[in-house]
């Protein structure tokens, strides 16, 4: 390759690939396959049966590792890794790549995390992370975190690369040219949420309802994640809409990251359990209101808007009904007003944006 390319590797290269990706870098896979009942499925087997999860990382993530050079810059989007509940084996995971990578001699960037306060009291993550060249939280309260436990060398904030990445022009349902569109991106919920999937799928069927009954609005169902277990969107919404037959409500089908913005760009309002989505919303000035489950939808919303408040509701008034549908009509009602501050507002708060490519673009250059 030549002078500042870069490769990504991926959990799915063929996804990759079959968005068109490799037009953009070079993909490389990232795991390595392991075929049941063969040798190496038995070693794994051993490793986590006996706890060693730092030799199970190893292996399983053999492509990588053994791929690693002295003096590279590598970039870990483990910041939402980092946020998965406490016995997610995923973040033991990035915790050994973090060691192999600085071990021999390369250097580590987290891009745009955030890390729950909750488990900065553990000594190996705080180790974990002064291995880190560079972090870049994605909002206030992991920043504040951080420093807070003596992090400051090594972390810088700023919101997440995602509100600069430009839409992707791409055609539209034929919805879009009929009447303004409501979009809702939500699916089946992770992160200890499961028992909420039935009720929520209940609350966002009744807000459907209530958009068709008492709106002009169209319904556009737009998946943001597709995946073969939890969290998907795709059965999610699909469940939703077979319960409700009506032109004004539409599934779309899955679209890479940045035509799926143009898509979202151009709806009325967004509801949204996706804090990507929420992202795509906000810096596309659509209103939005968000059903937040985790500390990054809290943060970011507080950072942006100064509050959480309305625009963020937790995942059990999002569960109740009532309380969903005075949130959206709250919003509706609002809607100019915050598609206005959006638009002076947003500017400013993208202002950090400039700092972390000067540090990522020095890192790379040390």
């Amino acid at each position: 390759m030549g002078e500042g390319d870069f490769s990504v590797y991926s959990y799915n290269p063929q996804a990759d690939i079959d968005c068109g990706l490799q037009e953009i870098y070079d993909i490389c896979s990232m795991m390595r396959a392991i075929s049941r009942f063969t040798p190496m499925h038995i070693i794994r087997y051993i490793y986590r049966h006996v706890g060693l999860h730092g030799k199970i990382a190893s292996l399983q993530f053999s492509p990588l590792i053994r791929g690693i050079e002295k003096g590279h810059t590598y970039l870990l989007e483990a910041g939402d890794q980092y946020c998965e509940p406490g016995h997610n084996g995923i973040r033991r995971w990035y915790m050994q790549l973090n060691s192999e990578i600085t071990r021999k001699g390369g250097k580590t960037a987290m891009l745009f995390c955030t890390i729950p306060t909750s488990i900065l009291a553990k000594e190996s993550l705080i180790n974990d992370l002064r291995k880190y060249s560079l972090i870049i939280a994605r909002e206030h309260i992991t920043y504040d975190a951080l420093l807070k436990v003596g992090l400051s060398n090594n972390v810088i904030y700023s919101p997440c690369c995602a509100f600069v990445m430009p839409p992707k022009q791409c055609e539209l349902h034929g919805i879009f040219g009929l009447r303004k569109i409501v979009g809702l991106t939500i699916g089946t919920l992770a992160q200890g949420n499961e028992r909420y999937n039935d009720k929520l799928k209940n609350a966002i069927g009744a807000l459907i309802n209530y958009i068709l009954n008492q709106t002009e609005y169209g319904v556009a169902l737009i998946p943001h994640i597709k995946a073969d277990g939890d969290p998907d969107d795709t059965a999610f919404l699909h469940d939703i809409a077979l319960k409700i037959s009506n032109g004004r409500v539409q599934e779309l089908s899955e679209r890479r990251a940045d035509e799926q913005k143009y898509i979202i760009s151009n709806c009325e309002m967004l509801v949204t359990a996706r804090t990507h989505a929420s992202i795509a919303a906000y810096s596309s000035y659509v209103p939005t209101m968000v059903i937040g489950y985790s500390q990054k939808s809290l943060g970011i919303a507080q950072d942006l808007f100064g509050t959480e408040e309305r625009y963020v509701i937790n995942i059990e008034e999002a569960c109740d009904e009532k309380i969903l549908i005075t949130n959206f009509m709250w919003l509706d009602e609002n809607k100019n007003s915050i598609r206005e501050y959006l638009t002076k507002t947003l500017p400013e708060y993208l202002a950090p944006l400039k700092q972390a490519k000067t540090a990522l673009e020095t890192l790379g250059n040390e």
